[in-house]
């Protein structure tokens, strides 16, 4: 299993969040903290289950050599 990036705690009504935590733990223990400073308040923790990535478009890219030079077959 690969290591979450980290967790968040969000509060829609304040925007996007701006610290990561390390562990989830740490991230309930803030969202618990903020709950109890802020009355009426939702704090969300977000966390990543799954990380799905796509290569660079020229990772696999291999020049392959041609039977004929392009420029010869060009009619103009």
């Amino acid at each position: 299993m690969i290591a979450a990036p980290g967790f968040f705690v969000w509060n829609p009504a304040r925007g996007r969040p701006q610290f990561q935590h390390a562990t989830y733990d740490a991230a309930v223990a803030e969202a618990k903290r903020l709950a109890g400073e802020c009355p009426g308040e939702e704090f969300f923790v977000l966390g990543a289950f799954e990380r799905f990535k796509r290569p660079r478009p020229d990772a696999d890219r291999e020049r392959v050599a041609l039977p004929i030079d392009l420029d010869d077959w060009i009619p103009f």
